[in-house]
């Protein structure tokens, strides 16, 4: 009787060590492929030397709601992170050392340093901002239109800031995001969604040049 008991017991402590173990190797694996998944996906975007994106911006409540939304165009030189985004309210250029926003509802154009910090999410960095300051799990795969995506939740590192996570979709063929999913810590979010895409497109140096010119009118505020 003892015999069976003691190898009851045992039984159930393989069965505790078994299950810990497991649990272990999910938590390993929830770490470590979306890591690979963002290695791929970053190698790629630094292959690149410019892009030319087109997506569509959404801003929702925390009941989601939709309080904005827009089409945007990107333009972007990867390597020395100047870009060119038009809304249909506004348009942000950047030389990467000064951005001009031109608030096209309210006639007037600010001037403030380009962003620097690496942790910000920016039309510079809106392809590769997950490389620092974030924590990864890997989410179920999804399927939209035939193609099947990665799903990733990012969180801040740093509990201080205002976002409660960022959700990416990634293409699983070709290693592209789909979609930026950002989450604040009042409920409500706003979301890059891709619908097109092209790389190493010849961009002219005016791209990313503010000219006082091609906004007449319009009253400029030096916010640095």
């Amino acid at each position: 009787m003892c015999r069976l008991k003691a190898f009851g017991f045992g039984m159930k402590v393989y069965g505790m060590l078994v299950a810990i173990l497991c649990f272990s190797v999910r938590i390993l694996l929830a770490q470590e492929l979306p890591l690979k998944v963002l290695d791929r996906v970053s190698k790629n975007y630094k292959s690149f030397k410019t892009v030319r994106a087109s997506f569509d911006y959404t801003v929702l409540d925390k009941n989601m709601n939709k309080l904005a939304g827009s089409e945007a165009k990107l333009q972007l030189d990867i390597r020395s992170g100047k870009y060119h985004i038009v809304m249909d309210d506004r348009e942000i250029i950047s030389d990467a050392k000064t951005q001009w926003q031109v608030m096209k509802d309210v006639g007037e154009v600010q001037i403030s340093d380009a962003d620097s910090d690496p942790d910000q999410l920016t039309p510079a960095n809106v392809f590769t901002f997950y490389k620092t300051g974030y924590g990864y799990t890997a989410l179920p795969d999804e399927k939209e239109g035939g193609k099947l995506f990665y799903a990733i939740r990012l969180d801040p590192q740093d509990k201080s800031k205002p976002i409660r996570y960022v959700k990416l979709r990634i293409d699983k063929v070709t290693n592209l995001i789909k979609d930026v999913s950002v989450f604040d810590k009042s409920g409500g979010s706003f979301s890059y969604r891709v619908q097109k895409f092209e790389k190493n497109i010849a961009l002219p140096a005016a791209a990313f040049t503010f000219d006082k010119a091609d906004y007449k009118g319009m009253e400029i505020v030096d916010l640095r």
